[in-house]
């Protein structure tokens, strides 16, 4: 997970406060970023509710595949997931009128 405007390298778990309506702002060169919704996206998704659905068809116990699966989860999308410079501006800034600039 790299910024596309400064190549900054960011902890795979920060895309955990990336949603569609927020946004985290890169250190370096102070653009927002958000996460490109596009095929990959989609198949680290499908990749781990097949996951989900195979163990919950299994005599496995609950509370020990949410345990292993979802910090799995998590690092699989941080480690894929693509930013690109967010077009609006959603979340806590909107709502504060916290500006924050970006560089084009």
């Amino acid at each position: 997970m790299k910024c596309p405007q400064c190549n900054h390298k960011f902890n795979p778990f920060k895309s955990l406060q990336i949603s569609r309506w927020s946004s985290i702002t890169c250190p370096d060169c102070s653009m927002l970023l958000n996460r490109n919704l596009d095929l990959q996206f989609w198949l680290v998704c499908g990749g781990i509710a097949t996951v989900f659905i195979i163990i919950a068809k299994t005599n496995i116990n609950p509370l020990l595949v949410f345990l292993v699966l979802i910090p799995v989860g998590a690092l699989i999308d941080g480690l894929t997931i693509k930013l690109v410079p967010a077009k609006k501006q959603y979340g806590i800034r909107k709502i504060l009128g916290r500006k924050t600039e970006q560089i084009k």
